[in-house]
């Protein structure tokens, strides 16, 4: 895999001296066209037969690619993750006419390293996180193409030094069309996967400036993609979770489902694993409690056609399930009185019903939600999946509802929690029912262990 990486040419806003930023307005400058057609030209017969071509969607950007494109014979891909930095208050201002105040905002700028103390720029993470963003997707279908990648300055200075293992800022030539040429781009980046999800592999990964978690979500339904990435902005908090710097989704338009990726912070924690204690539990429900509030906020500004309802997954639990034996099950949970009345409940919350001690992050003082997995559903589905999936799940055999009824802040009835908890069983059921079918061999066999508990789980709930 080779990658071409190539800054625009000469834009109006360089020629007149405006920090440019994000802003799409400017084109070419006569002398940007002409050095274009120039360098365009002297590729031909230079590159591999199949090289890609993927552009920033910034004017100037676009324009140089296109030229290229059109001189070489190629498609274009347009990709709105290649732009420039955001400059925050500085977009769009000419140098000369910065106000004194500003003066020190444009030596920022000026140092050409990162951004974060101007207000409303990009931090060095955040743009960082771009840059391995696009080296994961451009790595994902296992084909070994080369890429031809229009982009610009600050960008192009990022993403050379990432992968060559160097600080991000260090100084690099960064004119007009000039152009880096890069091979294996991540044998400079340490890289290493975690155990994977069922539904996600996610890497932790180190440059020499930062560490992050990488993660990509597949499967995800094509509707959610652009609420999800909404919806990890309006629940970022430095308390309860851990915010994505970036988020990146892709669909095919003919298929249902899409990809996301999504690149976070990473936190040198464990995740809680088995070791909660009921003891314990009262500094993991305070968090819990705290981003589910985050959680009903967030509720106010999104839309109820992009994510499931209860109602909706468990008919399609009741449905879809193969098994004899948890179709009978699926049925008596279906008859239960205190269950139809939650699925008749209309006043309907985002629930975030991947709750397991797995994805819950800790270092002995903080607490931090790592994955969101959301379900539109009445309230007392906050608990209730965290009951079942956090307490019940880890020790069926043993677990006592009457010990954890009073943990959450919220008071429901016994009654109300075991019906709540039978709907969220199910859920995980009919999950973990279809895992064992569709996952790899060995991903097959960690599935049935895990459906065997929530089989026990929601045995139990039945009989009490």
């Amino acid at each position: 895999m080779r990658l071409y990486l190539i800054r625009h040419a000469e834009s109006e806003g360089n020629r007149l001296g405006i920090i440019q930023g994000q802003r799409k307005g400017y084109g070419l400058s006569k002398a940007g066209v002409r050095a274009s057609i120039a360098q365009a030209s002297s590729f031909k017969g230079a590159i591999s037969k199949g090289c890609i071509f993927i552009t920033s969607d910034l004017k100037r950007a676009l324009e140089t690619a296109r030229i290229f494109s059109a001189h070489l014979d190629s498609d274009l891909v347009v990709d709105p993750s290649l732009r420039e930095v955001h400059p925050g208050i500085l977009q769009g201002k000419r140098k000369a006419s910065l106000k004194p105040c500003q003066a020190l905002y444009l030596e920022c700028w000026d140092r050409r390293g990162d951004l974060d103390d101007i207000p409303g720029a990009e931090t060095g993470d955040q743009l960082q996180s771009r840059v391995l963003a696009f080296l994961a997707r451009t790595s994902l279908n296992g084909e070994d193409n080369d890429y031809m990648v229009f982009t610009h300055a600050a960008y192009m200075r990022c993403f050379v030094n990432t992968v060559k293992g160097r600080p991000r800022c260090t100084a690099v030539p960064v004119e007009n069309l000039y152009i880096h040429t890069v091979d294996s781009p991540w044998e400079a980046i340490e890289c290493s996967e975690f155990s994977a999800g069922f539904n996600s592999r996610a890497w932790h990964i180190v440059t020499a400036d930062s560490e992050y978690v990488l993660k990509i979500v597949e499967n995800v339904r094509r509707e959610s993609l652009s609420a999800l990435e909404k919806l990890h902005k309006l629940i970022r908090t430095p308390e309860h979770t851990i915010p994505a710097l970036y988020y990146w989704r892709m669909w095919d338009p003919e298929a249902k489902f899409g990809r996301a990726i999504l690149v976070y912070e990473y936190l040198p924690g464990t995740s809680l694993g088995k070791k909660v204690s009921v003891r314990g539990l009262a500094f993991m429900v305070q968090g819990l409690y705290a981003y589910h509030q985050r959680l009903l906020e967030a509720s106010k500004n999104i839309s109820t056609r992009h994510f499931s309802t209860l109602s909706d997954r468990f008919r399609s639990a009741c449905s879809e399930v193969r098994s004899r034996d948890l179709k009978q099950m699926f049925g008596r949970v279906s008859r239960n009185s205190a269950v139809r009345d939650i699925l008749r409940d209309k006043e309907l919350v985002l629930v975030d019903f991947d709750v397991h001690l797995g994805n819950m992050l800790t270092d002995g003082r903080m607490f931090k939600k790592i994955d969101i997995g959301v379900t539109w559903a009445p309230r007392i589905m906050q608990p209730a999946s965290f009951l079942l999936a956090g307490c019940m799940l880890e020790d069926p055999e043993s677990f006592d509802i009457r010990s954890y009824a009073d943990i959450w802040p919220d008071k429901y009835s016994e009654r109300q929690l075991l019906a709540a908890m039978m709907l969220r069983a199910v859920y995980g059921l009919s999950f973990f029912d279809r895992a064992t079918s569709t996952l790899s061999l060995n991903k097959q066999n960690e599935a049935r262990l895990i459906l065997a508990r929530y089989i026990k789980c929601l045995d139990k709930l039945l009989h009490q």
